[in-house]
């Protein structure tokens, strides 16, 4: 309402006005719109300019449904029900009229309780938000119902589980601010999950957690490797590297010897 932003897309390449909201974290920066129509059409620039939404193009404008369920495979949405629950707001709502230019027979009788409104959040966690309509007799006030968020497999990437910690495998050229991007996630996240900095290197093959590492390992110890270092213990076992630490007695630069026999969880 007070950035006209429908779409909850954040300042990243954006030289225009801007709103600061708490999101993912707080005082994050979101683009500031004079008309609600303009972030129509940045959100359909966004689409048109990520290739990863490229091959929604070849469908038919009208082919909502083919649309909805495309946005979902290319990572655009983290509810695995999205494309279902996008194709319900449409088809409950007659909205499909509008491609026919046709009048919808909601707003034909004024006397209609107002449909569902959808909003989704293209660069945050992807939530359809339902605003759902309240009675007479209730306060004004908008109750808002957020789905709760279920990793899903990522556009192009196998989501693989390890100690009960999603992650994607790392590709060649990966940084941590385009995998972001590319998994809908917040630039912060990533590096946090994976306890390192931001522009930290990816290495083809590495591991990279999209959830917080566990306190705990599923199992009880782990015996070291040659070269192996606490920060490379917790990227294949997925516990926090200070947990593996603390279970250890190990200081910040004390050394692993190849044999050496690591807990992984408290004795």
């Amino acid at each position: 309402m007070n950035a006209n932003n429908h779409f909850g897309i954040k300042c990243a390449d954006w030289t225009g006005p801007s709103y600061i909201q708490d999101d993912d974290k707080k005082d994050e920066c979101f683009r500031k719109y004079d008309h609600a129509l303009d972030s129509y059409d940045d959100h359909s620039n966004f689409l048109k300019t990520r290739p990863r939404y490229a091959f929604l193009f070849s469908l038919d404008i009208t082919d909502y449904k083919g649309w909805a369920h495309g946005l979902k495979k290319a990572g655009y949405a983290t509810d695995p029900s999205y494309a279902n629950r996008l194709i319900k707001i449409i088809e409950d709502n007659q909205l499909y009229l509008l491609d026919k230019g046709q009048e919808l027979p909601m707003l034909a009788d004024t006397q209609a309780s107002p449909p569902n409104v959808v909003s989704t959040t293209a660069s945050t966690s992807n939530e359809p938000t339902i605003a759902t309509t309240k009675e007479k007799s209730e306060p004004k006030s908008h109750r808002i119902f957020v789905p709760s968020v279920d990793v899903v497999d990522a556009f192009g990437r196998v989501v693989h589980e390890n100690n009960g910690v999603k992650y994607v495998i790392g590709r060649k050229g990966d940084s941590y601010h385009e995998l972001s991007q590319e998994l809908n996630l917040g630039y912060w996240q990533l590096p946090k999950y994976n306890e390192t900095d931001e522009d930290a290197p990816i290495k083809e093959g590495q591991y990279i957690y999209i959830q917080p590492k566990k306190k705990e390992g599923q199992q009880t110890f782990y015996i070291a490797k040659d070269g192996d270092t606490v920060e490379s213990i917790s990227s294949v076992t997925a516990v926090k590297a200070s947990s593996i630490r603390k279970f250890n007695n190990l200081e910040e630069k004390s050394g692993i010897q190849a044999g050496q026999k690591i807990l992984l969880r408290k004795e």
